[in-house]
């Protein structure tokens, strides 16, 4: 499986991980009261720790060994702002299904088709015809919202790496999608048969995050982790941790020590993953939890507390700034740092290469926050419903019919295509019969069959124990020493 971007990837926003365009909470004296009264600046600084997380883990910066967990700080983050609008619009009468989507397609889809659009140029010149093809196959898989299960049934020991994939990220951005056709209806229905009883809705969210994290926990034991990481019913429960966060209406925490002690947990609870984790197949599962709580604590600690004013080269003035731009800085960084890596002969960056690309990827999400996200959240372009819905349709289809015509167009082949296939011809070969796979090779039940064993005589035998690059040499060492055989 190759992600934390996967190996090397959530993903994000009000609309998504980074999350919300219109309505951000507010101050409010309950954590659960997410009105959209006001902006809160905290929840702008733990986007930060989140983007600044998985893109630091990416461009290999020293120490975020286990800042991939940044797409689950971002799914709690997402939870809590959707669920706590939703409810409190449903509350006050004012919630409406088109005017929920309209926001997410706002809020979501201008900088995401700008960036595959974009993304799509140096990927029709750069990648081989095989990478071509599965790059605008994904991009089908952004447009209908299913990367996730698109690189989910790509996923294997022998796919292609995760750098030789740009829009291998937008597998969170699907997650989130899938979850916002959901969340509105069960909130919805859970309000609907609440009525007066405060607990039924909390309840009914807790049952689906304990059913989700319960899932993901047996799909690790059982081996399936790209499942696990991949798909979204496993991935549920950290949406639905930040849900229930929002509806439970926890007091806030008392000013001053409480809320301090409060504030510096959570960042230890994120902390310690973002430094010490490593990839794996235990992610996400209990992996995940320290992180997700994290994420939550910080939300709550923050109830209450005013914004206050900030000189503009204050550090928090900058963290929030990274915040607000956190959702472009997510989609573009991946997509620059695979082509980067495509440009060097090793597919390898330097230091100071990564630190340029850093700089280059915050400068180009400045601009697509400013000239691209902005204008559609603020009505700037596409004012009325209609407009976006048709735009967003229009957009779409366009998208999808470009990607037909590079599939269509990923058949051409180049010199460099012809190079390469000549060595793809050894990725074809069925080497499980050279292997003697199932009997001496990876057998079922971890034992090895005595006809592997058994010495010949008047023959040299030669015991030859390893793993996939010892069996490599089995066909050509019987060839070379038995030649008869």
């Amino acid at each position: 499986m190759s992600i934390p971007l996967p190996p090397l990837v959530s993903r994000f926003r009000q609309a998504a991980i980074f999350s919300s365009a219109a309505g951000r909470p507010g101050p409010a004296r309950v954590a659960g009261a997410s009105t959209g009264l006001g902006h809160r600046e905290d929840i702008d600084w733990l986007r930060a720790i989140a983007v600044l997380a998985v893109v630091g883990f990416h461009f290999e910066a020293p120490a975020i060994f286990g800042g991939f967990v940044g797409v689950d700080i971002f799914f709690v983050i997402s939870g809590y702002l959707i669920t706590g609008i939703i409810s409190a619009e449903i509350v006050s009468g004012q919630f409406s299904f088109a005017r929920f989507y309209e926001r997410r397609a706002r809020r979501l889809l201008p900088a995401l088709y700008v960036m595959v659009a974009c993304a799509a140029i140096p990927a029709s010149h750069e990648l081989l015809s095989s990478e071509r093809a599965e790059f605008f196959e994904s991009a089908t898989a952004v447009v209908t919202f299913t990367s996730n299960v698109f690189f989910w049934l790509r996923s294997g020991y022998f796919d292609h790496a995760a750098v030789e994939k740009p829009l291998l990220h937008t597998w969170s951005l699907a997650v989130e999608e899938q979850f916002y056709l959901v969340l509105p209806v069960v909130v919805w229905g859970g309000r609907l048969l609440a009525q007066r009883r405060r607990l039924v809705l909390p309840g009914v969210l807790a049952l689906f995050a304990a059913g989700s994290f319960a899932l993901g926990l047996l799909l690790l034991r059982n081996g399936a982790f790209a499942s696990a990481f991949f798909l979204s019913p496993p991935r549920a429960w950290e949406f639905l941790l930040g849900s229930l966060l929002a509806v439970s209406r926890l007091p806030a925490p008392p000013p001053g020590v409480v809320q301090r002690a409060a504030r510096g947990l959570s960042l230890i609870l994120m902390a310690i993953p973002i430094l010490a984790l490593r990839p794996g197949p235990s992610s996400p599962g209990l992996n995940a939890l320290a992180p997700c709580l994290g994420a939550a604590l910080f939300l709550w600690s923050g109830t209450g507390v005013a914004n206050v004013p900030r000189h503009r080269m204050s550090p928090l003035k900058w963290a929030a700034f990274v915040g607000r731009i956190s959702y472009s800085l997510y989609l573009w960084h991946w997509p620059l740092f695979a082509f980067a890596r495509f440009a060097k002969p090793g597919l390898a960056l330097d230091g100071w290469e990564r630190a340029g690309l850093f700089v280059l990827t915050v400068a180009v999400a400045t601009l697509s926050w400013r000239y691209v996200e902005q204008p559609f959240r603020t009505r700037q372009l596409a004012a009325t419903p209609r407009a976006a819905f048709s735009l967003a349709a229009l957009a779409s289809l366009l998208l999808l019919a470009g990607s037909g015509v590079g599939l269509l167009g990923s058949g051409a082949v180049s010199k460099a295509d012809r190079a390469a296939q000549r060595f793809d011809a050894y990725n074809s070969y069925d080497m499980k019969p050279l292997y003697r796979y199932g009997a001496c090779f990876t057998t079922p039940d971890g034992r090895v069959a005595e006809d592997c064993l058994r010495p010949v005589s008047g023959k040299t035998n030669i015991l030859l124990w390893g793993d996939s690059f010892a069996a490599h040499y089995f066909h050509g060492l019987r060839a070379h020493l038995d030649p008869k055989t």
